[in-house]
């Protein structure tokens, strides 16, 4: 302080506050230790801003040890100091220590308001916790506390996110329903935001109409739709398959002087590449272009993953610059999966010229005499005769050499095909493997964005029953996994995770897109993998298990909704060479029997100790920004990959043409310890009634 101003307590309060008030930690520290060295001891209000500064920074335990301080220098915090503790547990994510001292609030006579009361409803609404957030704000109602549209916010979203995260058709969305409709009746200001929640689980439950009475009531309640309730409704007629009205309420988007995003547009494309409505799909991208709206990577998997000639829809998608997330994943790819290399199929080619083969040669050589598996799909708007006449007709020249060559004797040796092949990560047998981190560097260098990945690899072999538990790990923590980077950390706007099978074995992958140092995001995520499992072991209530093995299994059984949709579901066992057509079922099977101990012991054994190898990818604008990372970690760069490489154990996929791998058994059933009943072989016929798909 200049010697010309001396402050007293009432200036030193108001600057305290409004450090807190800005979330300015170090300050707020600094001003109340400055108190002292005024000769004005610390009061209840510097010290309930300095917990509210901490709760603006989701600082949990440093709150808590303000309050024992005070309580130790025997000062009594009152209302508003418990409430902001309260705030920093439910902000830090931590609902059941905001519940502790709301009850020690209690305890000291102190009735909680409705702020307290509110910041656990929020807290157990972040963590999709539906039903522990409705009983809070059930408990504020009864405590004669009229909750406001914060609290009614709250609760609307969790139980809408859980009808999209955990069940389209649960209860849940119908409870949220039900909450919507009593915040009306109550006659709370609502926001857009709830009926935005409503109408995007709508759309994600394949139910437009459903989605446009939200949007009724919403414009009823004289609020004004925005970019995000037009690509919600948008995106619920693409889920229904409906190209023509996403591609109208794109148009009525717009007139309503509201700009569509990528994210609208490639709802919209999705709806015309459903329906193949190839034209209206290069229409869209043309709009696009001239609107400039650039395509993202999501964009881009899509359009290439479709019959739509790549010279045509790769013309309005910018090349040069590949979003930072698909560099930081292609660099993960690069060191793990190997396809078949061009020499190796050239050489095996060559060798069967340098035999001088005919036709008939090889024909006994890729099928013995006259047997052999015809791996193709016949899917489309054809009845049984149609496609016994198409079948016919495409293996009739076979049949005329199956008769010439019927005196030759069997190959006696199998024909071996190049396969893709995936690198695996030495497994260690002490525990839990130390962390590899890849340091590379963006190539795109307009891009302020860096991207952390961290995949926890081969934790299982790629089986029904490995899927499956992975899968139901993978829907119980992706909406957590969101909720914490993106939600409450912030940490950027891309944050994702998923489960890939490449090829023999299973890993999980979680993706975060930051403008902050990629060891920040990276940090991040080792800290929620830890925290996730840990939920597994310990929190994961029965009925929360349960609910989420009904979600996976009704998605499972939801039918193809288009032609394109059918072939790949079946195409896909084909092309890895797995055969195994029935692996949907036996995992809607595994999940209806399966049991929360079955799962707990999958993450114990396998997923807790898998290795873990991520990929820091950092922008070239931040390229100064290098942290140390604090953790035990093997830290590569791009000169040590190759030798790197050579450490990894590769698994190749199954290379014998015609035949399942001989290591695909059946999965085993835990009641009856027999194997499961296999597909019978079909013959090139078709059963009248059967589904006209040919394997």
């Amino acid at each position: 302080m200049s010697q010309f101003f001396t402050p007293n307590s009432i200036t030193l309060h108001i600057v305290i506050d409004a450090a807190a008030q800005a979330g300015l930690v170090p300050e707020t520290e600094a001003l109340v230790l400055g108190l002292q060295h005024c000769r004005m001891p610390p009061s209840i209000e510097s010290y309930g801003s300095l917990i509210h500064a901490y709760a603006k920074t989701s600082q949990a335990a440093e709150a808590l040890s303000v309050l024992q301080r005070m309580q130790q220098m025997q000062m009594k915090p009152n209302r508003i100091s418990y409430s902001a503790a309260i705030d920093a547990c439910s902000r830090a994510g931590q609902p059941e220590a905001a519940i502790k001292v709301l009850h020690y609030m209690e305890g000291q006579n102190i009735s909680p308001d409705l702020v307290a009361l509110s910041c656990i409803v929020n807290a157990f609404s972040q963590l999709g916790k539906a039903a522990d957030a409705a009983k809070w704000l059930q408990k504020a109602d009864e405590l004669g506390l009229k909750p406001n549209v914060i609290t009614y916010n709250s609760v609307i979203h969790a139980c809408a996110r859980v009808g999209i995260f955990v069940c389209a058709r649960s209860a849940k969305t119908y409870e949220a329903a039900e909450w919507l409709r009593r915040a009306k009746v109550s006659e709370i200001p609502l926001d857009s935001g709830p009926y935005n929640a409503m109408i995007s689980s709508a759309a994600q439950s394949r139910e437009p109409d459903l989605a446009l009475g939200y949007l009724e009531e919403m414009m009823a309640a004289f609020l004004q739709p925005n970019i995000m309730t037009y690509t919600n409704i948008i995106h619920a007629f693409s889920k229904a398959s409906k190209h023509r009205e996403a591609i109208e309420w794109l148009n009525i988007m717009a007139d309503a002087q509201h700009s569509p995003n990528v994210l609208s547009y490639t709802c919209a494309i999705e709806a015309c590449l459903r329906t193949n409505a190839w034209d209206e799909v290069l229409g869209l991208l043309q709009r696009m272009q001239l609107k400039g709206v650039r395509a993202d990577s999501v964009l881009v998997g899509k359009l290439k993953n479709t019959y739509l000639p790549a010279d045509l829809s790769m013309r309005y998608v910018p090349q040069e610059d590949v979003p930072i997330e698909m560099e930081a994943l292609n660099g993960l790819e690069e060191l793990l999966f190997q396809r078949p290399a061009l020499s190796d199929l050239i050489q095996a080619t060559s060798a069967l010229e340098e035999e001088g083969m005919c036709f008939s040669d090889l024909f006994q050589r890729f099928f013995g005499s006259g047997r052999c598996l015809v791996e193709g799909l016949i899917v489309g708007n054809l009845d049984w005769a149609d496609a016994i006449q198409l079948l016919n007709a495409t293996l009739g020249p076979w049949r005329d050499v199956w008769h010439q060559e019927a005196v030759l004797e069997p190959c006696d040796r199998l024909c071996n095909v190049p396969s893709p092949v995936e690198m695996l990560l030495p497994r260690s047998r002490l525990g839990r493997d130390l962390l590899t981190i890849v340091q590379l560097d963006g190539k795109n260098s307009e891009d302020r964005n860096s991207c952390s990945v961290e995949s926890l690899c081969n934790i299982a072999t790629s089986t029904p029953e490995n899927e499956a538990l992975a899968a139901l790990l993978m829907q119980i923590w992706k909406s957590m996994f969101y909720n914490e980077l993106r939600t409450r950390q912030q940490l950027g706007y891309v944050v994702s995770s998923f489960m890939r099978t490449r090829v023999t074995h299973i890993s999980l992958i979680f993706l975060v897109q930051t403008e902050r140092a990629p060891e920040v995001a990276l940090k991040s995520i080792d800290r929620f993998l830890d925290h996730a499992c840990h939920h597994i072991l310990s929190v994961l209530t029965e009925r929360e298990f349960h609910e989420h093995c009904e979600s996976l299994a009704l998605q499972l059984e939801e039918p193809p909704q288009n032609i394109w949709e059918a072939l790949s579901q079946d195409w896909l066992f084909i092309q890895e060479r797995s055969f195994a057509f029935r692996s949907r079922k036996q995992q809607v099977t595994l999940l209806r029997s399966c049991t929360l101990q079955r799962l707990r012991d999958f993450v114990k054994n396998e997923v807790n100790n898998s290795p873990r190898l991520a990929v820091l990818l950092r922008s070239p604008r931040a390229s100064w920004d290098r942290l140390q990372w604090s953790g035990q970690a093997r830290i590569l760069t791009k000169w040590e990959l190759a030798s790197y490489k050579n450490e990894l154990i590769p698994s190749s996929g199954n290379s014998i043409f015609g035949k399942a791998p001989k290591n695909s058994q059946p999965p085993v059933t835990k009641d009856s310890e027999t194997p499961a009943e296999t597909a019978p072989v079909k013959e090139f016929a078709i059963e009248e009634g059967e589904e006209c798909k040919v394997q």
